[in-house]
């Protein structure tokens, strides 16, 4: 039987010539860790999730190599709810990646559409997220890191972390989604606390039960 090892190692393969570094940057980690791993570090379950999740591939196969890598009725592979946002009018040009537009609703909220509104060039850092999608933020609650007119780049694969630049979002009335930009300073069970800086810093805790999704920002094209 392989080890786990062996198996991440099969499964950076899966992609011919694919390094370590690019392995890492489609999981938002670095290629020392992906190095780590392959040379039989540990690797925690959370991480084994997240690459089951990336790469489509079965996490009992990848955890104790139990059964295949692609389970043929998918059973066994790892589902990963898909956004709304990112469902809707699909590029079929693996080197795009969908952009959603924003409608600002007061200093730190946005409406977000539901359908693509542009395309853009696949960011590297996004090279193999195919659930991966941009917003272009009307917002300017993060300036000036992140302003208005500038494109968020998404990656829904990525587990929430403190201290990283979030989109976290909440149905609305109206059927659509809203959505806050801002830095993930702590979560447990019941609440994201976040920190907004624009006009000034602000810090508040959002409950989970209504802001049900916290989506890492993997990446920011300034424009």
């Amino acid at each position: 039987m392989t080890s786990v090892a062996e198996r991440i190692k099969i499964a950076r393969n899966r992609v011919k010539g694919r390094s370590q570094k690019e392995f890492g940057e489609s999981l938002g980690l670095s290629h020392g860790q992906v190095g780590n791993w392959e040379r039989g570090g540990r690797v925690t379950a959370d991480r084994m999730l997240q690459i089951a999740a990336a790469e489509g591939i079965s996490f009992d196969w990848l955890k104790d190599g139990e059964g295949a890598m692609i389970a043929e009725d998918k059973s066994s592979a790892l589902e990963v709810p898909i956004i709304k946002l990112a469902g809707s009018g699909a590029s079929n040009d693996a080197e795009l990646v969908p952009v959603f537009a924003t409608k600002e609703l007061g200093e730190t909220l946005m409406l977000l559409t539901e359908r693509a509104i542009d395309y853009e060039a696949r960011p590297s850092v996004l090279r193999y997220v195919t659930e991966a999608f941009g917003i272009n933020v009307s917002s300017n609650s993060m300036e000036p890191a992140i302003r208005a007119g500038d494109v968020a780049w998404i990656n829904p694969l990525l587990p929430p972390a403190r201290n990283k630049n979030v989109l976290l979002c909440r149905p609305d009335d109206s059927g659509g989604e809203v959505g806050m930009i801002a830095i993930l300073v702590d979560y447990d069970r019941d609440n994201w606390t976040v920190e907004t800086i624009n006009p000034e810093r602000n810090r508040v805790a959002l409950p989970r039960k209504t802001w049900t999704k916290c989506l890492r920002i993997a990446a920011v094209h300034y424009n």
